[in-house]
């Protein structure tokens, strides 16, 4: 707002919408007719103080507001979107299909009050991790009844 308020020239034209809202031509031009915008020959032209309060009126509507959460939302989604993408390009390879029983993965040790899993690689913790939770699905009670107890 305050680069128009400043803005030298008594009009608005075509080509100051694109580069300040960065538009092409003919959203520029939209824009232009929505603010009341006139032509001279085949320019478009708006009055730059009636452009500047049409969108201060715009700007505290409730629509605007409105669009402006939502567009906070869409980038939230978008960079979750993006973690996920990442974590699922991962790729979780157990050396063996997990036996039933409390048999612990290799590099998995249980101690009364803590797990240790033993890895080189962000991908060999999952890969035992993944073991790991197979084995406890496996056979639930057995693998609570073999763990240490606490003293």
């Amino acid at each position: 707002m305050e680069e128009l308020r400043g803005f030298p020239a008594p009009v608005i034209d075509r080509a100051t919408v694109e580069r300040m809202f960065q538009v092409r031509r003919r959203r520029a031009n939209q824009i232009l007719a929505r603010m009341g915008g006139y032509q001279v020959g085949r320019t478009g032209l708006v009055e730059r103080h009636i452009f500047v309060a049409n969108l201060e009126a715009i700007a505290a509507g409730e629509e605007f507001h409105y669009e402006q959460r939502r567009r906070v939302r869409v980038h939230e989604k978008l960079a979750e979107a993006r973690r996920i993408a990442r974590a699922k390009q991962v790729k979780i390879q157990p050396a063996a299909p997990v036996p039933a029983g409390p048999k612990l993965p290799s590099g998995v040790s249980i101690a009364p009050g803590e797990i240790r899993i033993a890895f080189d690689t962000p991908e060999t913790l999952l890969t035992r991790l993944f073991e790991l939770s197979q084995t406890i699905a496996n056979d639930y009670e057995e693998f609570v009844a073999k763990l240490p107890q606490q003293q």
